[in-house]
């Protein structure tokens, strides 16, 4: 009786000592500017919102930044618009990017982790319009969110 009730009290002191970084240094949470929107209008992140995962959960295999909202196609010109994002000294995640190829006025709702090697310390997403050939894109960058 005695080992069971001490080998329980064991086992729940470690879990909250090994959870104490986790909770002190993750899990922030907020939303961008309503909307996030390029130079010309373009391409527009709606209800965009932000949080970190630094300490995984049981399912999941790698803690990141998450992020999510309306990406907005507003110009009928033919261009697709997309969101981003990276983490730390990481490049933007092209791989994981969100794009709409739906056409003006479309608006469907995106979902995307960004993730690098350690849990992430800041992340922040781009918005952008994609124009073809040379033509360079029209992005905006949120400012860095912190974890």
């Amino acid at each position: 009786m005695y080992k069971r009730v001490l080998w329980s009290l064991v086992t729940a002191v470690c879990a909250v000592v090994m959870a104490a970084p986790a909770i002190a240094n993750g899990g922030t949470s907020g939303n961008f500017a309503d909307p996030l929107s390029n130079s010309d209008n373009s391409a527009q992140l709606r209800n965009g919102s932000w949080y970190f995962d630094t300490w995984p959960p049981c399912c999941s295999p790698m803690p990141g930044f998450h992020y999510s909202g309306n990406l907005r196609d507003n110009k009928s010109d033919g261009d697709w618009v997309y969101a981003r994002g990276k983490v730390d000294g990481y490049d933007w995640a092209g791989g994981a990017s969100a794009e709409n190829h739906g056409g003006y006025g479309t608006q469907p709702f995106i979902s995307q982790k960004v993730w690098g090697a350690d849990p992430p310390g800041q992340g922040k997403i781009q918005v952008c319009r994609h124009r073809d050939g040379l033509i360079p894109n029209i992005c905006v960058e949120s400012p860095w969110k912190y974890s």
